[in-house]
């Protein structure tokens, strides 16, 4: 494993540790309020300070990242399953089929993906409406990926083999096809989350997502915009984590493509 990758692991596991083990970490309850401590600079009760109505800043990024995290996985997850779906029928039926949902998929291809988020995120309040927006900009992507990916299965000869063994679309498409696009999905996952938990970040910031008074990063952001100039730290710790957090799923992403994709090319007979 390069140092580079390893760093990235490292940084990544102990964020996640972090916001999973918060309740035991975090110094400070991260919704005690506290008027006559606030924008505090760092000292040795508060290691980053305070924000603007006293709370703990350390304690609130710490928690900051359970939301996030949770909300990017579900809506990487639920964006991955729809594309999965939909390129499974578009690539191995093909014909008419797949030329519907092509030119279906490039009505929403063809919209610019932030303004549609933030449309949906605001027509659809809170966090059923941010994870429904973030699925509806994301699942074309993940469809284009696996449809060709499909294409390119559906033609070998093991498959052919199963038909002529009288193996119906559904069991070849559960038990053999799906199964050689699992290294795909990984490698997608793996680098479509960063993109996410951006997004997460980013309509919370506009109050889009998760709401105050949510330890969020986003929020937090988006809360320190008044008091950043006396209070730098209100930003840069929140935004560090988003940053941080971003970074090391690219680099593990990128490593996994490198090393997964030795074996791009044989797929698995069954």
């Amino acid at each position: 494993m390069k140092v580079g990758t390893m760093i990235a692991v490292i940084v990544l596991a102990g964020i996640i540790l972090m916001s999973v083990f918060a309740p035991l970490i975090a110094p400070y309850d991260p919704l005690e309020v506290n008027i006559k401590n606030s924008l505090q600079q760092p000292s040795a009760q508060h290691w980053l300070g305070t924000d603007a109505i006293g709370r703990d800043l350390l304690s609130r990024v710490i928690y900051g990242g359970r939301q996030s995290i949770i909300l990017a996985v579900v809506a990487t997850a639920l964006s991955m399953l729809v594309g999965l779906i939909i390129g499974v029928i578009a690539g191995y039926f093909g014909g008419v089929v797949d030329m519907v949902i092509t030119s279906f998929s490039s009505i929403f291809q063809g919209l610019p993906g932030t303004s549609m988020m933030i449309v949906v995120a605001g027509m659809v309040p809170g966090i059923p409406g941010m994870i429904v927006a973030i699925v509806i900009t994301s699942w074309v992507g993940f469809s284009r990926i696996v449809r060709g990916e499909v294409m390119k299965i559906k033609q070998e000869k093991f498959v052919e083999g199963l038909r002529g063994l009288g193996a119906g679309n559904l069991r070849i498409v559960l038990r053999h096809i799906t199964p050689n696009l699992i290294s795909n999905i990984i490698i997608i996952f793996t680098t479509r989350i960063a993109r996410v938990i951006l997004s997460v970040a980013s309509l919370s910031f506009l109050g889009l997502g998760l709401q105050p008074p949510t330890p969020d990063w986003g929020v937090m952001i988006n809360e320190a915009r008044v008091h950043f100039r006396s209070n730098p730290l209100l930003i840069i710790a929140p935004g560090a984590f988003i940053i941080a957090i971003s970074l090391s799923v690219n680099v593990i992403g990128d490593a996994l493509r490198d090393k997964l994709d030795v074996h791009k090319d044989s797929l698995r007979d069954y």
